[in-house]
């Protein structure tokens, strides 16, 4: 094989057996008809239906998030725990986020050593923990502590799950499966906010009003690690470590259903493929931290990964996410019944724009989706400040204005949802290459973590502080972040994980001369 840093171009040509030719650009070209949708092929339909169980990650990910705003509005909590508010409330929020930090600097070892399900193995065991300790809380801390533990499995597992499903799906699966695993992080937060409904319905009063919901969520990773023995390790990974007879086997028995003479050709090309970005790595002086500093395109990617948490937390959802009972007393709802309700209904709407999404992530493309969010983000947000001031300076006495706010909190959502739910996952995974995938998790986590910790703690009080004119800094980060995504953030849809190199300037396995050693290869083995 010629040097990975060489670009080799030949004539087209045309040889007896298997025609893969120099003109094919993606692994999209080469992909054989099943003759069937893909529910109806046994091998497509059974690797989507095990890797439901990886999507567990992002459905107690999403439960936790949307569990803290029921308990906040159910009495029995606030009158145990002291009625937590101001910084005390900001610590119980941010208890997740330092289990966070403090998994950092072992989550690219556990996923590029120990494998990406292993790593999932670990975290979801880790969560049951956290969860326990939650449930059975007596005081304060040591419910604060209980989610310092469920931050480090969570972090695990979340950071787990999204690589192995972008790694193992079929090629014209991933972008769907790997949002779909996202847009899943909705169905928690229903189950969470219906549940915190149901229970403080009770009228005994008691503490398993609230402890109830908490133990509800240690099903989904019990759940999850019941299936561990099922779910493949990825190819990718495989490759890393120098298994490539284990990768081809998982090509050949997931992406081809075991058919040589059908699907033979798609197995040598992503081999070839994902072989050829793996070498290319290794000709490096080992893979370091400072590789994202040494090209320009790794600054690109980089900058990329700082800032998609900005995006996704500094657009105003976390105010709305977090502190919703607060910004709904502010709008003058103050019952706990209708906030608990509110709160259910917007976890449903939510998730049903989230499976909608899915539907546009090929088609209208990940560039575009980003573009479309933030501008609507920013127009209307800024409707939300106005009609939240309005209602503050009349009293709250005006109820139309109360039905605006909570009108605009909706609307707002449905934009955020589209672009910022379950796209940005699909992205990381694609703009990353192999060798550098799980350190990106890793260095985007620390900058969302530090995103969350001023949301956190900032929030709070410069809510109480402020009120609605806090909500102008969103307004203004929403035209940031639109002017942002038109200068850096490049279009990656129908493209497979390796050939997104390209949009950074680097080359792909496309060269003639690799696609002549995948015709060899295949036509050796027919």
């Amino acid at each position: 094989m010629t040097s990975a840093e060489e670009k080799i171009t030949v004539d087209h040509h045309e040889e007896e057996g298997v025609d893969l030719k120099a003109q094919h650009e993606s692994v999209y070209d080469i992909l054989p008809d099943w003759g069937r949708p893909w529910y109806k092929t046994p091998h497509l339909l059974h690797l989507n239906l095990i890797l439901f169980f990886t999507f567990l990650s992002g459905i107690y990910n999403g439960y936790d998030n949307s569990l803290l705003n029921g308990l906040q509005s159910m009495p029995e909590w606030e009158t145990y725990f002291g009625s937590p508010a101001g910084a005390k409330l900001g610590a119980t929020s941010n208890g997740m986020l330092y289990g966070n930090l403090l998994a950092l600097p072992f989550t690219s070892f556990f996923c590029d050593r120990l494998g990406r399900v292993r790593t999932l193995l670990i975290g979801a065991s880790v969560v049951i923990i956290g969860v326990i300790i939650q449930t059975a809380s007596q005081n304060f801390a040591m419910y604060t502590v209980g989610r310092f533990i469920l931050g480090f499995g969570v972090l695990l597992s979340t950071t787990a799950s999204p690589l192995l499903i972008a790694e193992v799906t079929y090629p014209t699966h991933r972008p769907y499966v790997t949002a779909c695993s996202q847009a899943l992080y909705g169905l928690g937060g229903i189950i969470a906010s219906w549940t915190t409904y149901g229970t403080s319905n009770w009228s005994n009063g008691s503490s398993w009003m609230w402890r109830t919901p908490l133990i509800i969520q240690m099903l989904f990773p019990l759940l999850q690690l019941s299936a561990l023995y099922w779910i493949p390790e990825s190819p990718r990974w495989h490759v890393s470590r120098g298994n490539i007879a284990k990768a081809r086997e998982f090509l050949l028995k997931y992406h081809a259903g075991g058919d040589e003479a059908k699907g033979g050709q798609l197995v040598e090309y992503e081999l070839a493929e994902i072989t050829y970005a793996i070498e290319m790595d290794k000709q490096r002086e080992g893979i370091q931290w400072f590789d994202f500093f040494r090209t320009k395109a790794n600054l690109h990617r980089l900058f990329i990964i700082v800032y998609l948490p900005v995006l996704t937390q500094l657009s105003g959802n976390a105010v709305l996410s977090y502190f919703l009972h607060i910004v709904l007393d502010n709008a003058g709802i103050t019952s706990s019944h209708q906030q608990l309700i509110f709160n259910g209904c917007l976890s449903v709407f939510n998730f049903v724009i989230g499976l909608v999404s899915l539907t546009t992530i090929e088609k209208v493309g990940r560039r575009r989706m980003f573009l479309i969010g933030s501008f609507f983000n920013m127009i209307n947000y800024t409707i939300f400040t106005i009609l939240s001031a309005r209602n503050a300076q009349e009293d709250f006495k005006n109820q139309s204005l109360s039905k605006g706010v909570i009108a605009m909190i909706f609307i707002f959502y449905l934009f955020f949802v589209m672009a910022y739910l379950a796209i940005p996952t699909t992205y990381m995974t694609e703009v990353v290459p192999f060798h550098l995938r799980a350190k990106g998790y890793v260095i985007h986590t620390f900058f969302l973590t530090g995103v969350l910790l001023f949301n956190g703690f900032v929030s709070p009080i410069a809510m109480g502080a402020i009120s609605w004119k806090y909500y102008i800094l969103y307004c203004c980060l929403n035209l940031v972040n639109f002017i942002v995504i038109y200068l850096f953030f490049p279009e990656t849809k129908r493209l497979s994980l390796e050939e997104v190199n390209r949009v950074f300037g680097e080359d792909v396995l496309t060269d003639a001369h690799i696609i002549e050693e995948v015709e060899q290869a295949h036509n050796g083995r027919a």
